[in-house]
C-alpha cells in the first residue's frame, strides 16, 4: 500500500507488509499491530494514533510522532530528525527507538530492555524503567515520580545528563560530562561518572553503595547522605545536609562537608585541604564522631569545626586546626607542621591516644586531661586546669599557662630538652 500522501483509518488493523506515504503517512486505529518483517515508511511526516499498538516491524519516517493509549514495541521506530511519542499509559520496548535528532517520550508507565538513543532525548513519565541502554550523543533528560536504572542498564550522554525523579534508584552505569540528579530520596549501587562535573540535591535520603565519581567539581546536597561506597572527585568536593553517615571513601582535591553530624568510620580525604564544619562557632555547630576505623587525612590543612568531637580513629595533615566546645580523644591526631586547638570546654585524651606535631602545637581549653601522649617541637598549654596521666613533651620547649589546678601522678612525665 503506497502513495504519495497516505491516510489509513481503521478499527483493528494487523499489517504484515509495507505501507508507504512519500511525502506523508497517518494512521488512525483502535488497535495496530504491525508484525515482524513489515514497514511503515515515510520520506516526511509519519505519524500513528491509536489505542494499543504492538509493533515487532519497522517504522521510520523522516519525522515520526504518534499518540497511543500503550505502545509495545520489539522492532525498530526511527527518524532522521525527531521522534515524538506520547502514551497514555504503558510504554515498553524491548526494541530500539531513536532520532538523529530529538526524541522525546512521555507517557504513564516507561520499561525500556532495549535501545532508546538520540542526540537528545527527553523521557518523561510517572514511572521509568531502564535495564537497557538510554543514550543521548548531546544530552539526555529523564523525569519520572519513580525513576529505577537496573543492573544491567546504561544511561549515557555525551553532554548534559539530567535525573529528576521521586524516588531514584540506580544499579548500572550512569555516564555524562555534566551530570545534575535531584530526587526525594536515592540508591545507588552502580556506578555514575559525571566527567566534567557532578551536581546533586536529595531532599532527604541519599544511600551509596555504588560509585559516585567526578573528573571535575562535586557538590553533594542530601539531608542525609549514607556512603557504604566510594565518593570521589578530581576536582573540589562539597558535601552539605544535615547528617553524613561514612563506611566508605569520600575523596576531593578540596574537600569540604557541611553537616550538623558527621559519623564516620571509612576514610575522608582532601588532598589539598580537609574542612569539617563551616567556620568556628558557625550555627548549627558541628558534631564529628570519628570512630576507631575512621580516618580524616590531608597533605594540606584539615580544619574541623565544631562543638563535639570525639575521636577514636586517626587525623593526619600538614597543619590541623581545631575550633569546638570538647574534644574527647582515643585516637590518633598527628600534624607533620603545626597544630593548634582552641577548645572553650574539656579537652580530655584517653591512655593510648595521641596529640603529635613535628612543629609548633597550641593546646587551649578550660579543662586539659592527658592520659596518653602530647608531643610537639614547641608546646604551649592554656587552660584553667591540667590533669596529666601520661606524657606531655615539648621538644625544644614547653609552656603551660595555667589559672587554676595543675595535678600530675606519679611517674607521669611533663618533659623538654629546651625551656620549660
Amino acid at each position: 500500500l503506497a502513495g504519495n500522501t497516505l491516510a489509513v483509518d481503521s478499527g483493528t488493523v494487523t499489517h504484515s507488509g509495507i505501507m508507504q506515504g512519500n511525502a506523508g503517512l497517518t494512521l488512525n486505529s483502535t488497535a495496530l499491530n504491525v508484525l515482524a518483517g513489515a514497514q511503515l515508511l515515510s520520506d516526511g511526516e509519519l505519524a500513528i494514533n491509536g489505542g494499543a499498538v504492538t509493533n515487532a516491524g519497522s517504522w521510520q519516517g523522516n519525522s515520526l510522532t504518534f499518540g497511543v493509549d500503550s505502545l509495545d514495541n520489539s522492532g525498530s521506530i526511527n527518524a532522521r530528525s525527531n521522534l515524538t511519542g506520547t502514551v497514555l499509559n504503558t510504554l515498553q520496548n524491548s526494541g530500539q527507538m531513536g532520532s538523529l535528532g530529538t526524541l522525546n517520550l512521555s507517557g504513564g508507565y516507561l520499561t525500556n530492555s532495549g535501545k532508546l538513543v538520540a542526540s537528545r532525548l527527553t523521557l518523561d513519565a510517572a514511572t521509568l524503567n531502564n535495564t537497557g541502554l538510554w543514550q543521548g550523543s548531546e544530552w539526555l533528560n529523564a523525569h519520572g515520580d519513580t525513576l529505577t536504572l537496573g543492573a544491567s542498564s546504561r544511561t549515557l550522554a555525551g553532554g548534559a545528563l539530567s535525573l529528576n525523579a521521586g524516588q531514584l534508584s540506580s544499579e548500572g552505569l550512569v555516564q555524562s560530562g555534566q551530570t545534575h540528579v535531584t530526587a526525594t530520596s536515592w540508591l545507588n549501587r552502580g556506578s555514575l561518572l559525571g566527567s566534567d562535573s557532578l551536581a546533586v540535591n536529595i531532599t532527604d535520603e541519599l544511600v551509596n553503595e555504588g560509585s559516585l565519581l567526578s573528573q571535575g567539581n562535586s557538590e553533594i546536597q542530601a539531608q542525609t547522605l549514607t556512603n557504604d561506597g566510594a565518593v570521589l572527585s578530581d576536582g573540589s568536593l562539597s558535601l552539605a545536609g544535615a547528617t553524613l553517615n561514612n563506611q566508605g571513601a569520600v575523596q576531593g582535591n578540596i574537600l569540604n562537608l557541611t553537616q550538623n553530624l558527621v559519623n564516620n568510620a571509612g576514610t575522608l580525604i582532601g588532598l589539598q585541604s580537609l574542612t569539617l564544619g563551616i567556620q568556628a562557632f558557625s550555627v548549627p555547630l558541628l558534631t564529628l564522631v570519628n570512630g576507631s576505623q575512621g580516618s580524616l587525612l590531608t597533605q594540606g590543612t584539615l580544619s574541623v569545626n565544631g562543638s563535639t568531637v570525639t575521636n577514636d580513629g586517626r587525623w593526619q595533615g600538614q597543619q590541623i586546626l581545631l575550633n569546638a566546645q570538647t574534644l574527647n580523644n582515643s585516637g590518633a591526631i598527628q600534624s607533620a607542621d603545626a597544630l593548634q586547638m582552641a577548645l572553650s570546654g574539656a579537652l580530655n585524651s584517653t591512655a593510648g591516644s595521641k596529640i603529635t606535631a613535628n612543629g609548633a602545637a597550641a593546646l587551649q581549653a578550660q579543662s586539659l586531661t592527658n592520659a596518653g601522649q602530647w608531643l610537639a617541637k614547641n608546646l604551649t598549654l592554656h587552660a584553667d586546669t591540667l590533669n596529666n596521666q601520661g606524657e606531655i613533651s615539648g621538644v625544644d620547649g614547653l609552656t603551660v599557662a595555667l589559672s587554676g589546678d595543675f595535678t600530675q601522678q606519679q611517674d607521669k612525665t611533663l618533659l623538654t630538652a629546651g625551656d620549660l
